[in-house]
Formats: structure tokens, sequence, C-alpha cells
């Protein structure tokens, strides 16, 4: 609570300068501090109350002050107060004899008149004595009732020990910033706190401070960019400015290249300072690689079978990882994949180099692996522990999307990464949570310290501001403690629903809204056929659930209707039991937050997407159409510009010329992409304008190789290749005599009607073509009803 110079100095006008003092009716004086007057018989609560405010009592320990500070208390059912300052240095030095004075001699000396109490409103009164010399003091303040009760002299209530020294400190500032948390400190001297920022992200900075600890008022605050010399006055913009509430704000201030410091500073009544500074490093965000895959699930099972369906191996959660992205053009496997644990995370300026993130990570509700994301998504609490000087640790996926980056984060239970446990000890959080106000573990229902209707301790936290999630929930939740019951706004869940492994774990996902293009998603066959670990008679996937309907009938608070614009729903919960609460709840959804951001190097504005589930367990088909609306539709990174080709060289860099009149000509079949692959099929028939040319063979480059160019062949590189790969080749004689601009596609194969190339993970999928001409003359239009490359779609054999 912040208290100014002008207030106090009209409570102590009213003090000591026109007169306020009034000497109550004798009658109503007590004989001594421990005496009872006539109506002491009254009930406890008509009895006056008073206590000090200003400095906080401490109890035994005395608070540090001034030679001149402020005593500030609030009474109740008071007519008037009488104080008394005195010097323990008269005492033998000693407190307890002081305080012993104080109880035993009512008519002491040192006591003031009695005063009519007029407190001013949430204001109370104030004492302001003049300097006092360095030492031990006692100070104390009685309140008298209008029937003439007296309160008595209680240590840490209405009596406070004092220690007048010279300060070295002053206010404790606390700056917070939602990206690192509160930042503290009491002096001028403070280390910078550190913090790397992508350009043009506006950074805003909000701060309060205290003095009342050692009877002071904070007097104002101010702030300036890129001082080279804070301490010499001259150099700041702006002079000292009031708080005008608790919470004053920082103007948002945002850079596009350098190194920048802000210094803030407070000042108490008496000139005591602190200061907090914070040096931005501003990271370019490049964002000119179109895409990266983190994994941050390590786990070293041995794979679908050996589990029973339970876990993938790690190279099997790869494998089908590398299948769901590697048709974007430019992404390399080998560069742009990257493993990440809770001691190895990645760098904000490793991300900014790219246009795109897909992050699949884990963190159960009752506890989850050392993750990576974790480490970025544990909730700021701004009345949390501070952030300690130095370089801190962001949260810089926020970052990331902040400065236009699009995310795809998917994994099981990934948004219960956010809440930082450490906040509800020694109780785990219950659920379902409502981020804005119980990420500081309030969850009686009360949420009086949320300023419910203004602002929630957690409205700036990961989940609600940058994923517009209001409320999460789990699909089963084993742990009676973890389910949340009846408090004071009445929102309870275990009296609504169960929490059944078999019943409401997620079986299949359901396609929310119209038009959005995805399908419904079943669990695939490893892991969910018959006597597998997630057969229907066993369970369902654990999974969040984003503000499910059900609690809105429940909680007034959820906020959970009207719905906010920012949060779109993907898919909804498919569980067996279709009467659960959570039937048909929101298990995954694009978030607009930051959907009108572009890169400052150009690029599409677009959602990004919270999938809470691993999608790793379900049917890879189904998934990779999905993965394909998010990378293609929404996000619109680019498809390979040619794959399969026919050409005139095994790189694939000239076109078939025939020209030359009774020559043996090779033809080269190049599988020429981004896209990773361990075989392909196909058919290269002569085209019907090859007029010149006759087939002879084919000569094979790779030994598994069954079938013919002509009608039909399938190649088997034995490995996972990436770049140009020369799949085959096909000798034909050539008299010269084949047309300009000659068009010889690759067909589909005979057997199969496809054009396809088998994936890393073992998967088929239609494959790219190119175009490719016979005597290019560089007029070669582009033939009709022929692309450059044709869809991508899984095809898993």
């Amino acid at each position: 609570m912040f208290r100014f110079i002008v207030s106090m100095a009209l409570a102590v006008v009213c003090l000591f300068v026109i007169g306020c003092t009034e000497e109550p009716p004798d009658e109503l004086l007590t004989p001594d501090l421990g005496g009872v007057s006539a109506s002491r018989m009254a009930k406890p609560d008509k009895l006056p109350s008073v206590y000090i405010t200003l400095p906080l009592p401490t109890g035994l320990n005395p608070a540090l002050v001034p030679p001149v500070f402020y005593v500030l208390w609030e009474a109740q059912r008071t007519k008037s107060v009488r104080w008394i300052l005195i010097n323990a240095a008269d005492f033998n030095d000693s407190w307890l004899e002081a305080e012993e004075y104080i109880r035993n001699n009512p008519d002491a000396p040192e006591w003031s008149e009695w005063t009519r109490y007029k407190p001013k409103k949430d204001q109370g009164d104030a004492y302001y004595p003049p300097p006092q010399d360095f030492g031990r003091y006692v100070f104390a303040v009685q309140a008298k009732s209008p029937p003439g009760d007296t309160t008595d002299i209680i240590r840490g209530v209405n009596m406070a020990r004092l220690l007048v020294s010279q300060r070295t400190t002053g206010p404790v500032l606390k700056v917070i910033n939602r990206y690192i948390g509160p930042m503290i400190t009491a002096v001028t001297t403070a280390p910078p706190w550190i913090i790397d920022i992508p350009s043009n992200v506006p950074m805003v900075f909000s701060l309060t401070a205290d003095a009342s600890a050692y009877g002071a008022y904070v007097n104002g605050y101010r702030w300036g960019w890129d001082l080279i010399d804070p301490d010499d006055e001259s150099e700041w913009p702006m002079a000292f400015t009031p708080f005008v509430s608790d919470v004053a704000e920082i103007p948002p201030s945002s850079f596009m290249a350098g190194t920048h410091t802000v210094y803030i500073e407070v000042i108490d009544t008496w000139g005591y300072k602190s200061r907090i500074a914070v040096q931005v490093n501003i990271v370019a965000a490049l964002m000119n690689r179109p895409l990266l895959l983190v994994d941050d699930w390590e786990e070293n099972s041995p794979g679908w079978a050996v589990t029973n369906g339970a876990v993938p191996s790690d190279e099997e959660h790869d494998q089908f990882w590398l299948a769901m992205v590697g048709g974007v053009d430019g992404f390399d496997r080998n560069g742009d994949v990257i493993e990440v644990d809770a001691n190895s995370v990645p760098s904000l300026d490793m991300m900014l180099n790219y246009r795109s993130i897909v992050w699949n990570s884990i963190a159960f509700h009752n506890g989850s692996p050392p993750t990576a994301l974790g480490e970025f998504l544990d909730f700021r609490d701004p009345n949390g522990p501070p952030a300690p000087a130095g370089l801190v640790q962001a949260n810089i996926l926020a970052l990331y999307m902040a400065a236009g980056g699009h995310v795809l984060l998917c994994g099981e239970q990934i948004m219960t990464a956010s809440v930082n446990r450490e906040s509800f000890h020694p109780q785990n959080p219950v659920y379902p949570l409502i981020f804005r106000y119980e990420l500081s573990g309030e969850q009686d229902g009360d949420y009086e310290d949320s300023e419910l209707g203004v602002r929630g301790i957690g409205d700036q936290s990961f989940p609600y501001d940058d994923c517009c999630l209001n409320v999460l929930d789990i699909g089963y939740v084993p742990s009676v403690i973890s389910r949340r019951r009846s408090g004071v706004n009445n929102c309870p869940v275990d009296i609504v629903r169960t929490h059944n492994p078999r019943n409401d774990g997620l079986r299949h996902t359901i396609p929310v809204g119209v038009g959005s293009g995805f399908s419904a998603m079943n669990l695939r066959p490893e892991t969910a056929g018959p006597g597998r670990f997630f057969a229907p008679e066993h369970r369902g996937l654990n999974c969040d659930v984003y503000n499910p309907p059900y609690f809105a009938a429940i909680c007034d608070v959820a906020e959970l209707f009207p719905q906010r614009s920012c949060f779109e729903p993907i898919w909804a919960h498919g569980c067996l039991d279709e009467g659960s609460a959570i039937y048909g709840a929101p298990i995954a959804f694009w978030t607009s937050t930051y959907a009108d951001r572009v890169p400052d190097n150009g690029g599409v504005a677009a959602k990004s997407a919270i999938w809470g589930f691993q999608p790793v367990y379900f049917n890879p088909d189904e998934v990779k159409t999905a993965i394909d609306i998010v990378l293609f539709d929404e996000w619109q990174l680019p498809r390979p510009s040619a794959a399969l080709g026919i050409w005139g060289s095994p790189d694939a860099v000239f076109s078939i010329t025939d020209t030359q009149p009774g020559q043996l000509l090779p033809i080269y079949v190049v599988y020429r992409s981004a896209v990773d692959a361990a075989g392909v099929e196909f058919s290269a028939p002569l085209p019907a304008c090859a007029t010149g040319m006759t087939y002879l063979t084919d000569e094979h480059v790779f030994p598994a190789t069954t079938g013919n160019s002509q009608t039909g062949v399938a190649v088997d590189f034995g490995g996972c290749l990436s770049g140009s790969v020369h799949a085959l080749t096909i000798y034909v004689y050539a008299q010269g005599l084949s047309q300009v601009c000659c068009y010889y596609p690759v067909q589909p194969h005979s057997g199969t009607g496809q054009i396809r190339a088998m994936g890393c993970s073992g998967m088929w999928s239609e494959a790219p073509t190119a175009m490719t001409f016979i005597n290019d003359d560089g007029t070669c239009g582009v033939p009709p009803g022929s692309t450059t490359w044709s869809r991508i779609q899984s095809l898993d054999k």
C-alpha cells in the first residue's frame, strides 16, 4: 500500500498544527494502563482496539528505521488515542526494561495527551517524530473507547521495538516482467538482470515498492533507458513520478537490434533510493528456415512390441515424427531436429532461425520427467521467489510466439507443465485448475487475492495470456486428493464426474467446427488392438481437457461462457462413456493470440495450435492428414518443388537430349527432395512423343529392386536417404527423332496404381513428381493437367 508525503503531511498538520488534539473528559480516564473503567464489563466486540501498521511490528526483532520516520496505526471502536516514544538508553539500553516502564507507568510524562481519533479513509492515524539519535527505542499507542475502556499494551500489536540507525538500503523495489518473473532489490548497486528478447517484441515492466518496514513511504518512481551513469541526476529523462496505485507500469519499449538497459528507481520520503537495471539483449528474428522439430520426450522403452503397446521406443517415436514433418521443403532431418530435456534446453537465438516449431513433450499431472518445456512454462508468480540477478531463463516459447513464430505444441498433458507445483506445497494442485486465479496455489474458491473482475494472479501466465486458455482439466485423475471439491464459489468436480481410466480415457478425437478440415483420429492397432495395453477393456489415454463446458455450469469464475474469441477448439474428447462430463470437451485448439504477428523478415501471420495428447499413439495416416493442415494450410510452409523425376544426369541437373542419332542413351530416375525416403515405387514408360527412342533395359542401382520401369518398379534403398538419390537407370536406343518439349512424366505403378515413396518409419506416402522434358529448348511450358508436386498423404502399409 503506497502512501505519499503529501497525504502524510496533511496528517501531520492535523496532529500538530491546527489543533485536532482534544482532552477527553476526566471521567473517561483510567487510573493505569491495566485499569478497568466502569464500562469495562462491556462485550468484547465493544472494546477498543489499535494496532501499528507502520513500521510493521516484528515482535522481538526491531524495525530498522532512519532518524526520521513515520508511525501509522489503525483503530476500531475508538474515541481517542495517545502514544509514547522512549529511548532504551535511559533504561540500561534494554528493550525489555523500556517496555516494562511503558506498561507500568500510565502517567509517565513521555505519554502524549489523549487526542481525538479522526482517521482518514483507509489511513488511520499517524505520528511523525522529530529526528532521533541512533539507538534503541520503544513506541506504543493506546486507544480508548467512548465509554472509557482502554487497550492493553502488547508487543507486536500496539507496541513496537525500533532501532534507529543510518540506512544503507532503500525501499524494497520489485519489478515484474511476465517473461522472467519478479526482480527484487533494496539497493542502488544490484547487478543487472539480463534477458534475451527477440527484435521488435515490446518489453513491459511493472513495479511496486514498499518502505513500511522502516517507517517510511515510497514517494515516487522513475525510469530511463541506456543511461551512461544512473547516479548522474542530469541523465534521467524524467523526474520522480508519484504512484497513483499500488502498481505502476513502464510504457512498452521495443528495439530492432543491440543491447539496451532500462533503469528503474524509487525514492522514499527521506530520499533513500533503490534501483533495478534490466539489460535487454536483442536477438534477431531471422526465421529463414521453415521448421524445427523439438523432441522433448526422452524414454528408454524397448518399443511397441515388447511393452504390449504401452509406449514406443525412441526410434519408433523419432521415425513417426520424421514422417509427420518430412514433407516440408527445406526441412533437414539431420540439422532441424533437436532432442532436449531440462538439462539441455534450446536457446532463443536458435529458435528464432525458424518460422515454425513442432514441439512434442510430456508432463503428467502428478509429476513429470525433467522436460525442457517445464523450464519455460512454469508460472512466473509475481508474488513468488525473485529471479536472481544475471542471465535469466525467460519463457522463450512465449517470446518466440510474440515475435511471429508459429508453434504446434503437443504431448501428454503439456499444459500441466505450466503449473509450478511448489506453489501448491504441501498439497498438489487439484483439477480443474483455473489459470487466471489459481496458479499461486489459491484453490479455496475465495479468490480474494486475485482481484476478481479486475485481474487474476495468473492472467499473464503462458496458458492464459499466450494460449488463450482459461481452465485445465485432465482426462482422469486417479488420486482423490487431486480432484477439486466444493469451495466458496461452488466449484466442485468429484461430485460431478468420475475419473475412470477405462470410461474417461481418450479413445478417439471428435472434430469440432464446420469446415475445419480435421477428421476423427483413432488409436493405432499397435497400442489399442485386442489384448494390447490400451485395448478398450483396459484404459484410454490420459490427456489434457481444455475449457470443459460442464465446468461453466457449476463455477462462475471459470470464464468459459462466452468463450474467448482467441480460443478455437479443434478436437473434442472421445471416450467410451458418452455420458461422461468430459465427453465432447476440447482436447486440442487453435490459439489466435499472435495470429496477426508477422516476423521482421516477412512471412505469414498464422495461428498456433495446442494438442493435449501424444499423437504417436494414433493412426499415423490420420495424424499426417491433420499435421498437413497445420503445416501447409495454416502455416503455408513450402512443399517440395521437385521430387521423383526423370533426368539426363544422375545428380538431376541436366534434362534429356535426343538429338544425336544412333546412340545408347541412359535416362536417370532420381528421387530429389527434402523428404527423406527408404524407397520408391513408380513406372516410367517411354512417352509417345519419344518417337526416336526404343526401350532396352533397366540398370539397378540398389540390389533390392523388383519389376521394370515400363510397367512398374519398386526400389528399396536399403536405408533412409536424403538429398538426391539416384534410384534407377533406364537405357534406350535413341535415333535423334524425339519431338521438342516431349513431356516424360513419372507414372503410377501398374500394380498398385501409386507413385509413392517409403518414409523412414516404413510408411508409404504419395511422392511428389517433377516435370521432365526431352529436348527442352527453353520454351517448354507446363503440360496440361500436370503439376510440379502433388499433395502428400500418408499411406501406412
